[in-house]
């Protein structure tokens, strides 16, 4: 008898990533610091960071840095880059 293994992807993470990327869109002040995108999420909504996956905190700095990039986060400011992690403040 064969297994068959069924990869499915988790719609809680899904949901959480998506509610990590509004908290950086939605973030109006950083009070002048230069912070890491993990930094403006704890700061917006705390503990939130820590619940998602190590894939998807990848995905939300990827996608951060992708809407940046394409010009839709007109509020905030791109810092110096401390080691490959972009900085970014209001």
């Amino acid at each position: 008898m064969k297994q068959i293994f069924v990869l499915t992807y988790n719609y809680a993470n899904q949901k959480l990533a998506q509610m990590a990327i509004a908290c950086v869109i939605r973030c109006r002040s950083t009070h002048g610091k230069q912070m890491r995108v993990r930094d403006i999420i704890e700061m917006n909504r705390p503990g939130l960071y820590q619940k998602l996956s190590r894939g998807d905190k990848c995905r939300v700095g990827r996608a951060v840095s992708k809407l940046y990039n394409q010009g839709m986060l007109p509020h905030l400011t791109r810092g110096k880059k401390k080691g490959s992690t972009n900085t970014y403040f209001c």
